[in-house]
């Protein structure tokens, strides 16, 4: 197998834990350093305070523009056009998450496939000639900036925003997971693997949220609209295939494996949080197939015919038990 070629799940199992074993056998990986890593992000000015004020700033924009946007076009819309009462709270908060993921995964993906880079096709070429002195370039930073305000503002936007939902404690897990997953990969360089991280994520919430969007239209002014009822169908096969294709199929094959292996592979200095990072990925894995349950669980009950449409069966959850209470 070439060095770059798509590996097997085996062959990604087996690599990657024999790098971990490798690495901690490796006593040279780990120099004996007179500074930590935090003090050393901090003396060479890694992440600067003008940093963490874009980043709150950014959040605060984000959460201004989603009351904007609620208020002035989602809300309206979904009462010109007659939405189910139960329906026209929900619609927003989709709404607003399909025109972020849009935008975001847009960009991401222009920064990732044109402007020069090659992670995608050759991800253990990620860690080729990795060093913490790197600059960011400034489109990976924008990447950045935005991706991680947008999930500080989540974290509002689930506890204060948001309909509570069955899986919401494990949304916010997510949230801070990415958080930290961001800041680390930025303070310690990683940002190349980290572009190709958000790159296969955003896609699959454009087809959740789209599917969702399309789900609250079918039921309008006490009719079925037959072509919203299609497009949430078709939206939600889109959102299970790229659900299963980037994040089950392409996250662990190109991202963990290169995390792991390429890493091992490439890098003869010190790797900052080496397990800690690799760590962080498999929990955010782990999550991925949490998720995945609700996609099967939903799938066999439209397939059962359980139900006759297609529902977020979280949102189902969480309505029964309150109508229980």
């Amino acid at each position: 197998m070439g060095e770059n070629e798509l590996p097997t799940y085996y062959e990604f199992i087996s690599k990657a834990f024999a790098s971990y074993r490798s690495v901690f056998e490796k006593s040279e990986l780990f120099p004996s350093q007179n500074i930590s890593f935090i003090d050393d992000v901090k003396q060479r000015k890694l992440v600067t305070r003008c940093d963490v004020v874009l980043l709150f700033l950014c959040a605060i924009f984000w959460t201004l523009m989603r009351d904007y946007l609620t208020k002035e076009y989602f809300l309206p819309f979904a009462r010109y056009v007659k939405m189910a009462h139960c329906h026209v709270e929900k619609f927003p908060e989709s709404a607003w998450k399909l025109c972020w993921y849009l935008f975001s995964w847009a960009f991401t993906s222009y920064t990732l496939f044109f402007c020069g880079y090659d992670y995608f096709y050759r991800p253990l070429d990620i860690w080729k000639g990795w060093t913490s002195e790197y600059e960011m370039p400034t489109e990976i930073y924008f990447v950045y900036l935005i991706q991680m305000s947008f999930y500080v503002h989540s974290v509002y936007g689930t506890l204060y925003v948001d309909m509570w939902r069955k899986d919401s404690i494990v949304m916010l897990i997510h949230h801070f997971l990415t958080i930290i997953l961001i800041g680390f990969s930025y303070a310690a360089r990683y940002h190349k693997i980290g572009l190709l991280v958000m790159f296969l994520h955003d896609v699959s919430d454009i087809a959740l949220e789209f599917a969702k969007c399309s789900n609250y239209m079918k039921t309008r002014d006490n009719k079925i609209d037959h072509v919203a009822d299609r497009l949430a169908t078709i939206g939600f096969v889109f959102f299970a295939s790229t659900w299963f294709w980037f994040r089950l199929y392409w996250f662990p094959l190109k991202v963990l494996y290169s995390a792991s292996y390429g890493a091992a592979l490439h890098i003869e200095q010190g790797i900052p949080f080496y397990y800690l990072f690799n760590f962080l990925l498999w929990f955010l894995f782990s999550l991925h197939l949490y998720w995945f349950l609700f996609i099967v669980i939903l799938s066999l009950k439209i397939m059962t015919g359980s139900i006759k449409e297609v529902e977020d069966t979280r949102e189902y959850a969480v309505e029964s038990e309150t109508k229980n209470v």
